[in-house]
């Protein structure tokens, strides 16, 4: 299940990566708007179809440093007359937010029926936090602390909760095999490209990514 977990996470990155490089790709402001608001429609899809884990990929690119940094193509977003795309973009703002530990997201989420795709990387927190939080033993190390294989055992069983229902969608395998091929620019060289089509004001701080 880890090995899953990793790769998961691993293509979770890449797939943001993706994002991020489409977006910043057109040297116009225009064209770099309209992607932007096609990425925004499309998180909101996912979102309606309950597919968290591919919506805050998603959503996790418009918040990247190169493409946040973005004034001319953000405020030609917020400044568009059909408003539904914005009014979707701060909702899943909401959703993603951390604060109180994705309180907004876990509310959704324990609120919505199968099928489901979670976002993965609350359970990656969750199961990391157990573990390093808590002892095997209790004080005196002769007791197995079972009240963190309970924290452990909740945990996972939520996970194969949301794997027993499936969605009843027809393969069309071209489609899956561009989406597992995809690859962005890494995070430097899409910072270096994010420079060349907004460069840097002089009156802002604007650092790169570390």
């Amino acid at each position: 299940m880890f090995r899953s977990s990793f790769l998961q996470k691993k293509k979770k990155k890449q797939l943001s990566a993706w994002v991020a490089t489409k977006i910043l790709e057109p040297d116009q402001v225009r064209q770099r708007l309209k992607v932007l608001s096609y990425f925004v429609e499309l998180a909101q899809r996912l979102r309606d179809l309950n597919n968290f884990n591919t919506c805050t990929s998603i959503m996790a690119a418009l918040e990247s440093s190169p493409v946040h940094r973005l004034k001319k193509v953000w405020e030609a977003f917020y400044d568009r007359r059909n408003h539904v795309l914005i009014g979707y973009y701060e909702d899943l703002l909401q959703l993603i937010n951390a604060k109180g530990n994705y309180a907004s997201y876990r509310r959704v989420l324990h609120a919505i029926n199968p099928p489901v795709v979670p976002f993965l990387g609350v359970y990656l927190t969750d199961l990391t936090f157990i573990e390093d939080g808590n002892s095997d033993a209790l004080s005196d190390k002769r007791l197995i602390n079972f009240d963190k294989r309970r924290k452990l055992s909740k945990s996972i069983e939520e996970i194969k909760m949301y794997q027993q229902a499936a969605y009843s969608f027809t393969d069309v395998v071209p489609i899956q095999n561009f989406l597992c091929a995809v690859r962005g620019l890494d995070e430097r060289l899409l910072y270096k490209r994010s420079l060349e089509v907004e460069p840097r004001e002089e009156s802002t701080s604007d650092p790169p990514p570390s």
